[in-house]
C-alpha cells in the first residue's frame, strides 16, 4: 500500500506536464511488478489494504480522471478513482 501511495504522489506531481492530446480523460494505471514468485501485491484478498483513507483521499484529489491498480499475476484490479471494489478476472 505504501508503494501505491508513493506512486500516486509522484505521478500527481508530473500530471500537469502530461499532454492529453485531445483525450477526454487522463488515466493512471499502477501495475504490480509481478515479475517474480514473491510478487508484492498478493491475491485479491490483499486488495482490502488499498481501502486506506489516506490513499483514497490522495486519489480523489488527484488531477487524474481515473486511477487503477492492476495485479497481473493474481489476475485482479481495483479502481482507486472512482473507488470501486476489486475485480478478479481469468486469463484466457
Amino acid at each position: 500500500m505504501e508503494y501505491v501511495k508513493s506512486a500516486v504522489q509522484q505521478k500527481n506531481k508530473k500530471a500537469p506536464n502530461y499532454s492529453r492530446n485531445g483525450a477526454q480523460e487522463l488515466w493512471l494505471v499502477i501495475a504490480a511488478a509481478g515479475d517474480t514468485v514473491s510478487n508484492h501485491a498478493g491475491p485479491l484478498s490483499e486488495s482490502v489494504k488499498l481501502a486506506n483513507s489516506q490513499l483514497m483521499a490522495l486519489c480523489q484529489s488527484s488531477s487524474f480522471d481515473r486511477i487503477i491498480f492492476w495485479e497481473r499475476i493474481s489476475c485482479w484490479y481495483k479502481w482507486l478513482k472512482p473507488e470501486r471494489p476489486a475485480v478478479e478476472y481469468r486469463n484466457p
